[in-house]
């Protein structure tokens, strides 16, 4: 069955009054871009067929004009115009009626109701910001501020991406570990002026200032987003479990969560040397050299590195603030969206056999992203929260 556009989805909930507030905002920009006034002429024409013969066409007209006062000018078309616009009428109210925040139900039936009718919003969860924390070389640790993006490594002193100071400069080379939690992501640059993009439920180890005689060095668990400086006398080694990647100057992505399947490497430019290890950093047992756009994946208990050609964008998409699959398994995406939102996810059927692909925004909550997924798909979600919008909930997973 032909899926419909997904702005007829948000007009359904429209008219159910059932839309979120991100989805209602959502809606509204719709309208602006002319390029979707075809789904939206479309969408008013197959609901036609549905609609109220009982409306009271002049009543409705005159509730129009409380919404805006630039429908008299419509009113007062000419004639052969005027027979067109009564018969959509009814569904032209509904898309006015979205700019003053009125559902056309109630500017018909309650005409003495005051402008400040406010829609009804389903609760939500709000998706992951910026959130991490450094664990200093005594094991103190800094909750790192949320309205900054990221904090930089200078002559061992430590700030954030502004400039101001989160602590004074030392000589002394010593280790330092920044963390993200579910629902956090932070940026950090390094001494030597490599960026650092880290996700959410990861960590990053490294040295508060690079030793100019020694290999760079760092360690990842999770997933984060390099572009790092080239220095051809210092090569930049990224330790993770089951694999170590060599680079002199590049940009590439690693994913090392450890619920994952595979730890994946994927290149954007440059050139960088893939080693597959079973335990120790002495048990190398098979390396690769990627090219730009190729993926290496090494599958857990193996020491055996497949590599693939692929859109890095899917591999990136998350360091730009979306979410991009192609032909996922649903308990991949689910975990996923599971370290961006901080819930947890129960499965009370079989989901193996479903698969999405899509490109959503991680600025939308959690009930959008749901129910995005929910539209298109064999599958079904509920929420299980404190309903207060907390961040802690669980998500049950059900297949239609």
């Amino acid at each position: 069955m032909k899926k419909k556009p997904y702005i007829h989805y948000l007009l359904d909930k429209f008219r159910s009054n059932s839309i979120s507030q991100e989805e209602y905002r959502e809606l509204l920009d719709y309208f602006d871009k002319e390029e979707y006034q075809g789904d939206i002429t479309r969408y008013i024409e197959e609901e036609l067929p549905r609609m109220d013969p009982t409306v009271d066409e002049e009543k409705l007209a005159a509730s129009l004009l409380k919404v805006d006062s630039r429908l008299g000018r419509i009113v007062q078309m000419e004639n052969k115009t005027k027979s067109l616009f009564v018969r959509l009428l009814p569904y032209v109210a509904a898309v006015i009626a979205l700019f003053a925040g009125f559902t056309l139900y109630t500017l018909i039936n309650n005409p003495t109701q005051t402008d400040d009718v406010q829609l009804t919003y389903e609760p939500n969860i709000a998706p992951g910001d910026n959130h991490a924390i450094l664990t200093l070389e005594d094991g103190s640790s800094i909750e790192l501020s949320r309205q900054h993006s990221g904090i930089a490594m200078q002559n061992g002193a430590i700030s954030y991406n502004d400039g101001s100071a989160i602590r004074e400069g030392s000589s002394k080379t010593v280790p330092l570990t920044l963390k993200t939690p579910k629902g956090g992501q932070y940026q950090i640059t390094l001494s030597d002026g490599t960026n650092v993009w880290l996700n959410s439920a990861s960590s990053i180890q490294y040295p508060n200032q690079f030793d100019s005689s020694a290999k760079r060095i760092v360690k990842l668990t999770g997933e984060a987003y390099f572009e790092v400086s080239k220095n051809p006398r210092q090569p930049f080694i990224v330790q993770c479990e089951r694999q170590e990647i060599e680079v002199l100057g590049t940009h590439f992505n690693v994913n090392s969560y450890p619920d994952e399947n595979f730890v994946k490497t994927t290149l954007k430019e440059g050139s960088v040397r893939v080693l597959a290890r079973t335990g120790s950093l002495s048990s190398i047992r098979e390396s690769v050299i990627l090219k730009p756009n190729q993926q290496s994946a090494i599958a857990k208990g193996s020491n055996k590195i497949q590599v693939q050609e692929i859109d890095v964008s899917l591999a990136t998409a998350w360091k730009e603030g979306y979410f991009h699959f192609e032909n996922l398994q649903l308990d991949q995406i689910m975990r996923v969206v599971g370290r961006w939102y901080d819930i947890d996810i129960k499965y009370e059927t079989d989901v193996s056999g479903i698969r999405f692909s899509g490109r959503f925004s991680k600025k939308r909550g959690l009930r959008q992203i749901l129910d995005l997924m929910d539209n298109i798909g064999d599958v079904k979600f509920k929420i299980i929260s404190d309903n207060t919008g907390s961040s802690e909930a669980t998500v049950v997973v059900n297949k239609r």
